[in-house]
């Protein structure tokens, strides 16, 4: 038989043979344990890479397919912009050339006018060019195209005094503002119908301030319907203060509705 000391030293043995052993099983399974966890936590980033790298690919092709769209929309707009201002371009074209055509149809069909002079019952004379330039004016001239005629009072002779392109209304009253003294005016002006077809009626404006003397009144005004017949107009539209001038006011005188 074992002494009493030789059985504890055994037993201190096997336990601590035992508590090695489990600190060797509890470290295994730390191990174990740690590499589970280094491998779930490498699929779970590997995952998010993926996803991350998917979302990113979708959203570039969103953003791709997005961009495109909007090249096809502005490339159509652009087209149908350019093929509208081509129609409106032809369209003009159309009634300019429609607007020739009626005035040869009905310059035949009267007798040929002679040249105004002193010795009509119309107490001036045109001055030299000017009815080539005022019938220039009616074939090819264009929305805002101005003349401005005096009456030389000396010389009893018309005169174009300013011939202007391309002005507004506005810009027409506010040119007529600083003239003291009466003025003929011919004013294409450019008026534009709700079904998108354009007008550039002739206006012949008889521009007469308030404070013109009696006799130059009179001189403006003897020759007007002459005026109206030479210049080949419907009628004659009176003008006394020039803040009244306006788009309004003009498309009234011409018979244009305004919505």
């Amino acid at each position: 038989m074992l002494a009493l000391w030789d059985r504890e030293a055994v037993e201190k043995e096997g336990l601590e043979r035992q508590q090695a052993e489990r600190r060797a099983e509890m470290k295994a399974q730390q191990v174990i344990e740690l590499a589970c966890a280094k491998e779930r936590a490498d699929e779970w980033h590997k995952q998010d890479e993926e996803s991350f790298t998917r979302d990113a690919r979708q959203r570039e092709e969103l953003e791709k397919a997005r961009e495109e769209q909007l090249v096809k929309v502005a490339e159509a707009n652009a087209k149908a912009r350019l093929e509208a201002e081509e129609s409106m371009r032809a369209e003009q074209v159309a009634l300019n050339a429609e607007r020739v055509r009626q005035e040869a149809i009905r310059a035949a069909r009267k007798p040929v006018l002679h040249r105004p002079c002193a010795t009509d019952d119309k107490p001036y004379t045109w001055e030299e060019g000017m009815e080539k330039r005022v019938r220039m004016f009616r074939q090819i001239g264009t929305s805002g195209d101005t003349l401005i005629i005096k009456l030389d009072k000396e010389l009893n002779m018309l005169q174009i005094e300013e011939s202007i392109k391309g002005i507004s209304v506005e810009d027409l009253a506010e040119q007529l503002e600083g003239v003291s003294s009466p003025r003929y005016v011919l004013y294409i002006h450019e008026h534009k119908h709700a079904d998108g077809r354009t007008q550039l009626p002739i206006a012949f404006i008889l521009f007469m301030p308030p404070s013109v003397p009696v006799d130059l009144k009179v001189l403006y005004t003897r020759p007007v319907m002459s005026l109206v017949n030479d210049f080949k107009v419907n009628k004659h539209f009176s003008l006394d203060d020039a803040d009244t001038l306006d788009v309004t006011w003009l498309d009234e005188q011409l018979g244009f509705r305004r919505g």
